[in-house]
């Protein structure tokens, strides 16, 4: 939007028809790199905050693995040795 906006600089159509509004105007260089580098900074964080959600589903749950550890065996295992 910046370049298009400061190659035109304040015509309304392009060299046809000066636009006199009072909101016309072409910001700065400064102006528009804040925003851009805002806008970026913004959809990154985005980006990581979505993908730390989504690691954070797929971390075990507060004492998950004791639970494993002392789940008490239904049916012993099969061995081949015991015959």
């Amino acid at each position: 939007g910046y370049i298009r906006s400061s190659g035109r600089l304040a015509w309304h159509v392009s060299e046809l028809m000066a636009d006199v509004s009072p909101w016309a105007f072409t910001p700065d260089f400064a102006f528009a790199a804040k925003m851009v580098t805002l806008n970026m900074m913004v959809f990154w964080a985005a980006v990581l905050a979505l993908f730390w959600m989504c690691q954070r589903d797929q971390s075990s749950a507060i004492g998950e693995e004791v639970a494993k550890e002392n789940a008490r065996v239904l049916v012993p295992p099969s061995s081949s040795q015991e015959a």
